[in-house]
């Protein structure tokens, strides 16, 4: 068996116009910024490093074109569940439902094996000066219940999936599952920590296992699946 062709989308799905708008803290196609009560008045600021802002803000992007502003930090940490950049911890942006961290090069980012991407806005544009960290995180435990050094908790409903697939590089994010259980129809709406399969004449939700590891019977998938765990990038495959 393999992933079905759909699941593949799901990575980008998972970049999706209507979150991105969100993310780039109220930046729009026509460049509009924050709403007052959000930010504060100030020189131009800087993203990375942080700086050119009162305390407890974090100057945020504001516009597609990448201008600048400084926004009164929330209290949702690295990884948590958002609603836009207001939300999220000092020197933290909203980025596709998640808080991350800015960076322009994947050696911006904590972790072993990260990488640095961009974020786009509805239509496909990207957004200036807003790339980000992407999640260090366990595919077959979204929520890292087994507290493995090194990896962050994947919101209530959200999966972990490789950010780039095919390729052995262990990179991996945070992505919002569905809610199908184990042997049930799917069309990439499986529950946390499940995968839906392709078996030719249908489609079901199996569980995510690395390689090697765990009680059940983990088969490799048709293409390269890797995450990396305790700094080691290692295959990722489902339970049969």
């Amino acid at each position: 068996m393999r992933l079905t062709t759909l699941f593949a989308l799901l990575l980008t799905a998972g970049c999706s116009g209507a979150d991105s708008e969100e993310s780039a803290g109220g930046a729009t196609s026509t460049g509009s910024q924050l709403p007052p009560e959000n930010y504060a008045a100030t020189d131009a600021c800087t993203t990375l490093p942080q700086s050119g802002c009162p305390s407890e803000h974090t100057c945020q992007v504001a516009s597609n074109a990448g201008e600048t502003t400084c926004v009164k930090a929330g209290d949702t940490p690295l990884a948590g569940a958002c609603l836009g950049s207001s939300d999220c911890g000092l020197g933290l942006f909203c980025g596709y439902g998640i808080c991350r961290s800015y960076c322009e090069a994947a050696d911006d980012c904590e972790g072993d094996v990260v990488d640095c991407l961009q974020i786009v806005d509805g239509n496909g544009d990207e957004i200036t000066g807003q790339k980000y960290c992407t999640t260090p995180c366990n595919p077959a435990d979204p929520a890292n219940a087994g507290g493995r050094a090194g990896l962050l908790s994947c919101p209530t409903d959200w999966g972990c999936y490789a950010a780039n697939e095919g390729t052995p590089s262990g990179t991996t994010d945070c992505f919002l599952a569905g809610s199908q259980s184990v042997g049930e129809e799917c069309t990439n709406d499986c529950a946390p920590g499940l995968v839906c399969l392709n078996s030719g004449d249908s489609q079901a939700c199996a569980s995510f296992c690395l390689v090697g590891e765990g009680s059940c019977n983990c088969q490799s998938f048709a293409e390269p699946y890797h995450a990396a765990i305790d700094g080691t990038v290692v295959e990722v495959g489902f339970c049969q």
